[in-house]
């Protein structure tokens, strides 16, 4: 599941989705998991996205590209 990073809009307070007394503020971003509860919130308007956390892939390592110079010289 995709991480949201969130805050209140400006001046108000949102309930978070399991802990109504952990209100989410506008000073603070937060880490929510992108539920339907949060969407919501988004599309009102009562929260708005800080940052998008997407989950890590592994990285894979590639080769340099051989440049055209070292392609030359090993044709000959």
């Amino acid at each position: 599941m995709r991480t949201l990073r969130v805050i209140a809009k400006e001046g108000c307070l949102c309930p978070r989705e399991n802990r109504k007394d952990a209100p989410i503020d506008d000073k603070t971003p937060v880490e929510v998991d992108s539920t339907p509860y949060y969407i919501r919130r988004i599309s009102d308007g009562s929260l708005v996205i800080a940052e998008l956390i997407l989950p890590s892939a592994p990285v894979k390592e590639s080769k340099p590209a051989p440049s055209a110079k070292a392609n030359k010289e090993e044709a000959k």
